[in-house]
């Protein structure tokens, strides 16, 4: 199964080198892309009729004081008549901005260290490595969210990591630092590590520092942008 493309989706949790290697001779990001618009487009469509605007846009701007009670109320009222645009728009702009963003930045650093593997290898061992966070993780969600009939989105991966433990009024700064210890992302992590490594024929020290750093990089400017009233 590991030699088919779409085996591939499978091989990559249970022998994610070898995997790599065969992914690597030939990549293909068309499964790995698939299979995360399939997930993000059911995820969408389930989280559309379930929502909690009020709930989601008073959580990310009461508490910053930037906004009046007035203002705050406008906006919910707002994106409860036009959530759902920007909730569908959301899936496209990630796979075509967000994902190809990322994959360049992971293979300009990486061969500034000494990889050799080319754009494309690249892209798809992005795309592959990012399944566990954006992929797995959505699909495990799914029957949770369809027993639940209001939905705050700014809640719902605190299940895999420790963010739940910060409570209610917790400082938002904190809560990005714990949501950042999260168990999908940690394998996400672990799988780009191997891949890059594979494809660009560098050790998997060099391939980590390089993967761990990018992501501690996100993770200070997420942490800062929450510090400053900012939501990411």
């Amino acid at each position: 199964m590991r030699d088919s493309s779409f085996g591939h989706l499978i091989g990559i949790f249970v022998h994610p080198t070898k995997t790599f290697r065969t992914i690597t001779e030939q990549p293909d990001w068309r499964p790995p892309a698939l299979a995360l618009l399939v997930v993000g487009v059911v995820f969408i469509a389930l989280l559309i009729p379930r929502v909690d605007w009020n709930v989601w846009i008073r959580a990310q701007h009461e508490d910053s004081g930037k906004l009046s009670a007035e203002q705050l109320a406008a906006r919910v009222e707002m994106m409860e008549e036009f959530g759902f645009i920007w909730l569908w728009c959301a899936v496209p702009m990630v796979l075509i901005v967000v994902f190809p963003l990322t994959a360049w930045i992971f293979y300009g650093a990486l061969n500034a260290v000494g990889s050799e593997m080319s754009l494309r290898q690249g892209f798809t061992v992005t795309l592959y490595g990012l399944l566990p966070a954006w992929g797995l993780s959505g699909l495990l969600l799914f029957p949770r969210m369809i027993g639940m009939d209001e939905i705050n989105p700014g809640g719902m991966d605190e299940w895999s990591n420790p963010a739940f433990l910060a409570g209610d009024n917790a400082n938002p700064a904190l809560v990005q630092v714990l949501a950042s210890l999260d168990v999908f992302s940690f394998w996400s992590l672990a799988l780009l590590t191997i891949g890059f490594s594979v494809a660009g024929r560098i050790s998997r020290g060099r391939a980590a520092t390089c993967v761990v750093g990018l992501w501690f990089l996100y993770v200070v400017i997420a942490v800062g942008l929450q510090a400053t009233g900012i939501a990411m």
